[in-house]
């Protein structure tokens, strides 16, 4: 996608650079009001030897973080086991990060596979709890043929922001789920203050001063592509024939301080399913 005036998600074919940052510019679509930004991982590449290698820096990291996201993580299952029984269920994790959410499912009984890009986390999360995460994106052949219709649950967390095309990343996932499989997902939300505040103050300032723009988009791998509201979400995901059970719904506990509470967080909650006909 070279032409960045195509709406990602909308058939408009009219959107414009409205905030140009350091790294990245911004383009909005007139029509659905979606905002992301003129920037791609592209296709991944084959695996190089010694390419994303886990280093004992990156394992240090990824060790410091697992207290915070286990937390988090736990307020995800329970989120789920109030709309599905877990035992035996198929559930695809994408965008599995170091495994830890799988490791909770398989100790609840859940049948797990875990898409990462990431090599040193699927490194990490072979180490660390004996998991295999596969580096194939849904859209892929792999599992668009071999696993169509095949998994009870399907799980998106602080992922759907980071994909190229997150209309097919998520029409890819319902191709996945059986009838009546469930999707599950959070992302950060353009309506958070931290959003607020920096279109307010880039406006403010012709562009000089764009505050937490800066830190929410930013032109590395994986990094933000797109931030939703709500409706764009569920309209979305309606769209491509999924039920919508709850949105907005948070199941995290709210900031401590103002200043956390500027921090883009999982504003949007989203539990939809596909329908059983």
């Amino acid at each position: 996608m070279d032409d960045f005036s195509r709406c990602k998600i909308c058939p408009a074919h009219s959107s414009i650079p409205a905030y140009v940052l350091r790294d990245v510019t911004i383009y909005v679509c007139p029509e659905c009001g979606f905002h992301y930004a003129a920037h791609l991982d592209g296709p991944s590449p084959e695996e190089v030897p010694g390419e994303g290698v886990l280093t004992d820096r990156a394992r240090n990291y990824m060790e410091s973080r697992l207290l915070e996201s286990r937390e988090q993580n736990l307020s995800r299952l329970n989120l789920i086991k109030q709309y599905s029984p877990l035992t035996a269920a198929k559930c695809l994790d994408i965008g599995a990060g170091v495994g830890i959410f799988l490791d909770l499912l398989g100790r609840q009984g859940v049948v797990g596979r875990g898409i990462e890009p990431s090599a040193p986390r699927r490194a990490f999360a072979g180490e660390k709890y004996g998991i295999s995460l596969n580096r194939e994106p849904v859209e892929h052949s792999f599992w668009q043929e071999e696993f169509a219709d095949s998994f009870d649950l399907a799980t998106l967390w602080d992922v759907i922001e980071h994909v190229d095309f997150p209309r097919e990343t998520l029409a890819a996932a319902w191709r996945l789920l059986r009838p009546g499989g469930m999707l599950f997902l959070d992302t950060p939300t353009r309506e958070a203050l931290d959003y607020r505040i920096g279109e307010f103050s880039y406006r403010l300032s012709g562009g000089r001063c764009p505050l937490f723009l800066e830190t929410i988009y930013a032109r590395v791998p994986y990094g933000h592509k797109q931030i939703f509201t709500a409706g764009q979400l569920v309209e979305l995901l309606q769209s491509l024939g999924f039920e919508i059970l709850r949105v907005n719904s948070r199941h995290e506990p709210p900031a401590p301080s103002f200043f956390q509470r500027l921090r883009p967080g999982k504003g949007i909650v989203v539990v939809a399913r596909k329908p059983e006909n």
